[in-house]
């Protein structure tokens, strides 16, 4: 249970953005809890031409989320704290912050 007389403040990190399903339950959650801030960043946005999909991404927003697309330093964070990486360096693949400049764009269109 959370404490109505303290703040919290998550931050989600994902493969790919949540499907309505799951957004609503979350953005159900937000408006539930006011004292929590969530921040959503995720690498990819999963089925983005599908208007359920936008709905639940606008929904999450409109609770007070902030989603975000990962760039090439969010997943450098993840690679030094999620993942067993036998202390190999991060290698950002080709491209990868062209596809998040992409995807940010197309998010931005979605959260208008």
């Amino acid at each position: 249970m959370l404490s109505p007389n303290k703040d919290y403040e998550v931050t989600w990190y994902t493969s790919w953005s949540p499907c309505p399903e799951c957004a609503g339950q979350v953005a159900e959650f937000l408006a539930r809890h006011r004292n929590v801030r969530l921040t959503v960043f995720t690498a990819r946005l999963y089925y983005f031409w599908n208007l359920g999909f936008q709905q639940g991404l606008r929904r999450l927003s409109q609770e007070g989320a902030s989603v975000l697309i990962m760039g090439c330093e969010d997943f450098e964070y993840c690679w030094e704290i999620f993942v067993y990486n036998d202390g190999q360096p991060f290698k950002p693949w080709e491209r990868l912050q062209d596809n998040a400049l992409s995807l940010d764009r197309t998010l931005q269109e979605i959260l208008q």
